[in-house]
């Protein structure tokens, strides 16, 4: 597969802010349906990255909640004013 700019193809995943490969190294090949032909890797993540995935999830999931509270909040209070 050829790109105008390879660095548009990223063969890791997207962990806490991060590109990561897999802790072990290994990785899994991507292929194309319509003729087998590979295009390209993913990291073959476990238990271990996993974990750091969801743990990073649900964090954000807490401050994202914690804000739209704080924004509803804001918006109730600023109709009970009028």
């Amino acid at each position: 597969m050829k790109l105008k700019d390879p660095s548009l193809l990223r063969q890791q995943s997207y962990i806490d802010g991060k590109w990561c490969d897999a802790d072990s190294g290994e990785t899994i090949d991507v292929t194309n349906p319509a003729n087998g032909e590979k295009i390209g890797t993913i990291p073959k993540m476990g238990t271990a990255e996993t974990r750091r995935k969801k743990e990073v999830t649900l964090q954000e999931l807490k401050r994202e909640a914690e804000e739209r509270a704080r924004r509803e909040l804001f918006v109730l209070r600023q109709e009970a004013m009028q």
